[in-house]
């Protein structure tokens, strides 16, 4: 039965090549002498057929070799690094304690480049841009921090704040910020609407210094800060309003974590 297949198949194959070199010697006899067109395929066409055939399944096979390379590469670095795509800038995570270390994209591939064998040396451009593209996948914002990590940041805001329940809506407002879904933050489960409050002494030092974060690191400005109201008002109804209370310095470096650790700040606060 497989046998029969196989002819049947191999005689389909023959006739499509027979269809094709009939309709070309019908074109070319036309002006051409047919003693010189036969001649000329018996003497060139199987030579260039068989080389044409080396070189395909020559090309296949270093196909073959170039994906397993790059897959290779990608899954000695791919927990290595994260990307943000608007800044154009990789990170290296490091590890005790747990940092993201900015690092260009030619240092990675100079380090990739000595496990490329020797072999494949001639598409050692290919691999590496390759490589480099599955690792932009990797959002920064989208990489899960370990959970002493988000301890330590969680900390460290908790300084600016007096307790931990405004410091982690503080620090998801801020995710929310970084995904551009500001949406959340107005209305709650039940679709009322919200009202952010935000005051004290230091409300402005630490919008103003978030928000050259967000825009060093977005690109984009949010609309939430717009929404944010700085003083009560008689309209507002007391539980559609969501507090946040910025009070004065009691210690020498409030912004210490954001300024010396922004982008692994940003990634905590989207992770939560």
């Amino acid at each position: 039965m497989e046998s029969t297949e196989s002819n049947c198949s191999g005689s389909l194959y023959l006739q499509r090549v027979l269809e094709v070199v009939r309709e070309q010697y019908a074109k070319l006899v036309k002006d051409n002498d047919a003693n010189d067109i036969v001649n000329l395929y018996e003497e060139r066409v199987p030579a260039f057929v068989e080389r044409s055939l080396k070189e395909m399944q020559t090309r296949r096979i270093n196909k073959e070799l170039v994906e397993a390379c790059i897959e290779d590469l990608y899954q000695q670095c791919h927990d290595a690094y994260v990307y943000n795509r608007e800044q154009n800038a990789f990170y290296e995570i490091q590890e005790e304690p747990v940092s993201l270390r900015l690092i260009s994209s030619d240092q990675i591939l100079i380090a990739l480049r000595e496990h490329i064998p020797a072999s494949l040396e001639h598409c050692r451009s290919h691999i590496l841009k390759m490589v480099r593209v599955r690792l932009q996948s990797h959002n920064v914002f989208e990489w899960t921090p370990p959970s002493v990590v988000i301890q330590r940041m969680t900390k460290e805001v908790r300084r600016n704040f007096q307790s931990a329940e405004e410091t982690l809506f503080f620090m998801r407002v801020i995710g929310a910020m970084v995904h551009h879904k500001e949406d959340v933050l107005y209305v709650d489960s039940h679709k009322t609407n919200l009202v952010h409050l935000w005051f004290g002494e230091r409300v402005e030092d630490v919008v103003e210094c978030v928000q050259r974060l967000l825009y060093n690191a977005t690109k984009t400005l949010s609309p939430f800060w717009n929404k944010i109201k700085r003083r009560m008002h008689r309209s507002y109804p007391y539980s559609s309003i969501c507090f946040v209370h910025f009070p004065s310095i009691t210690h020498k470096n409030p912004f210490r974590i954001l300024k010396h650790a922004p982008i692994l700040f940003l990634a905590t606060c989207s992770h939560l």
